[in-house]
């Protein structure tokens, strides 16, 4: 899919719009260690700046408190040269540039969209303290997932309550996907705790496999028992 056809298709206000190629070299020079920058280099095909959403061209106010800052947005496409984890390349990027990132990732197989959730430091600078990737779709699947995610319903009270927002549409597709309920927004945190939930689950049935007394499977079962609820319970308050 062409880049012009990724914007149409997340419908972004006129006024917020960058269309710009940026060349890797541009991000070096903010890029501290080595390591990050070969990373940056082998991995990452292109960076296009797709949107940059500020109060004064969204009309959205900035938010500010001791332990965060949202002045402004951006909105990036990465094309990968490799399937790879991208979170340790989120964070590399989010190191570069100070503000909260919406990054559209291509890769060779599929695609995902990514957000984070910063923690505002002495410096004013952001640190990236959790990573949220959306499910994976094709390049067929774009349309119907950027509407999913489309920008125009979600709260502008502040930037902060509209970033929020969108990890909230992103981790909406991750529920769809790992649990079968459809919801156009799901809270961060809940997915957080259903995600923790699925992994407690499976490692106390693997507990309960292998274990071959059964004055000491029982207490295991019923811990499975109740974690298997209380995820039952999250699912049903969605």
């Amino acid at each position: 899919m062409e880049i012009v056809e990724i914007i149409n298709a997340w419908q972004f206000p006129p006024n917020t719009l960058i269309n710009r190629y940026l060349p890797k070299n541009d991000f070096y020079k903010h890029l501290r260690k080595t390591e990050d920058k070969r990373l940056v280099q082998k991995m990452i095909k292109r960076i296009w700046w797709l949107a940059s959403f500020k109060s004064e061209t969204t009309n959205i106010p900035i938010y500010e408190s001791e332990n965060e800052l949202y002045t402004e947005i951006e909105f990036l496409y990465v094309q990968m040269n490799e399937q790879v984890a991208f979170d340790k390349i989120f964070q590399v990027l989010s190191n570069a540039i100070p503000y909260p990132l919406v990054v559209f990732v291509a890769f060779p197989e599929d695609c995902a969209i990514y957000t984070g959730k910063y923690e505002r430091k002495k410096d004013d600078y952001l640190k990236l303290i959790r990573t949220y990737p959306s499910a994976c779709f094709t390049e067929g699947e774009i349309q119907n997932t950027l509407k999913k995610l489309s920008l125009q319903n979600l709260p502008s009270l502040n930037f902060k309550v509209f970033y929020e927002g969108i990890n909230n549409a992103v981790s909406a597709t991750v529920v769809e996907e790992e649990f079968g309920v459809y919801k156009t927004s799901i809270d961060a945190q809940l997915k957080d705790d259903l995600e923790r939930l699925s992994q407690e689950i499976a490692k106390l049935e693997n507990r309960a496999k292998e274990e071959k007394q059964l004055n000491k499977k029982i207490p295991i079962l019923l811990k499975l028992k109740n974690k298997k609820e209380e995820q039952e319970s999250l699912l049903r308050s969605i």
